[in-house]
């Protein structure tokens, strides 16, 4: 009777062995079907998407801002002061110029030289900057180059030759004999002349 009995209890462990073993199969089965790895995998492409969509608008903003860098046209003039350096053009707003070149050291009203009214004149190391007042905007009407330690990006300065004047930019648009214009887009460029030298430099909005 004992061994029937020790026979029975081996019979019964072992078919629990096995159903444990085969439910232990099918747990190890349904985790394989989905696996952690796998779940991060199935959300990484989202997150894909998310940096893309985050580098395609940082992208696009880049763009943006180089395309309205663009939009200026005409002769700028290089300004280098101590709080900052920049390209500024005509009709460049002022905003722009004080990001670029920082606060000016001083500002006072002039009359404008190329439209009626008053400008606002910033000034800055070398250069004065005329802004003109509009009703929605304030924009760059003039450019002054105020002493012989600054120069146009193509090289004229205060001091040199008007042969110097004529090999950079070649023959003016017109002279009164002691003024010379260039015309570039919607700016001039004007230089004044005293017995062949160089006096005056100065950028302003085209009038006509």
């Amino acid at each position: 009777m004992n061994g029937k009995r020790s026979e029975g209890m081996k019979t019964k462990q072992a078919m629990m062995f096995l159903a444990l073993a085969a439910a232990t199969v099918m747990t190890a089965c349904t985790s394989a079907s989905v696996p952690e790895d796998e779940v991060k995998r199935i959300d990484k492409p989202q997150a894909e998407q998310e940096v893309l969509a985050s580098t395609d608008t940082k992208e696009t903003e880049e763009v943006k801002a180089t395309e309205e860098k663009k939009s200026y046209s005409g002769f700028f003039y290089h300004a280098v002061t101590k709080n900052g350096e920049g390209d500024i053009y005509i009709n460049m707003p002022s905003d722009e110029v004080v990001a670029l070149l920082g606060e000016p050291e001083s500002t006072f009203e002039a009359p404008s030289c190329a439209l009626d009214g008053m400008d606002k004149v910033y000034t800055y190391d070398h250069c004065e900057i005329y802004i003109a007042e509009y009703p929605d905007q304030s924009l760059v009407s003039a450019i002054y180059l105020t002493d012989d330690l600054s120069s146009t990006p193509e090289g004229l300065t205060v001091g040199d030759t008007d042969k110097k004047m004529r090999e950079l930019y070649g023959d003016p648009y017109k002279s009164d004999g002691y003024e010379y214009t260039y015309r570039k887009e919607d700016s001039y460029l004007r230089v004044q002349v005293n017995v062949g030298k160089v006096t005056y430099i100065y950028y302003m909005l085209k009038t006509e």
